[in-house]
């Protein structure tokens, strides 16, 4: 299950973020957060355009705070 861990969101001073921002190369996506850190609304689209499989990671940096802005880079798997 695709998460952000809630005590990194409360050690960053956004665990009441309930939209996140995707930055991946050029593109972005709006993906909904819920009160367990889990992506829900968005993150099919991100995961459908990005071309993610099964079995790869997804590193989030947060480079924003203030717009919850998360440069996303992706490991793919050697399945």
């Amino acid at each position: 299950m695709q998460n952000i861990p809630r005590i990194f969101l409360k050690n960053h001073g956004i665990a009441n973020s309930s939209e996140v921002t995707l930055q991946l190369g050029r593109g972005s996506w709006n993906v909904k957060l819920d009160s367990y850190g889990r992506f829900t609304r968005g993150w099919y689209d991100f995961a459908k355009e990005c071309g993610l499989k099964v079995g790869d990671v997804c590193e989030l940096e947060l480079i924003d705070k203030k717009k919850v802005l998360f440069k996303v880079s992706i490991v793919a798997s050697i399945e």
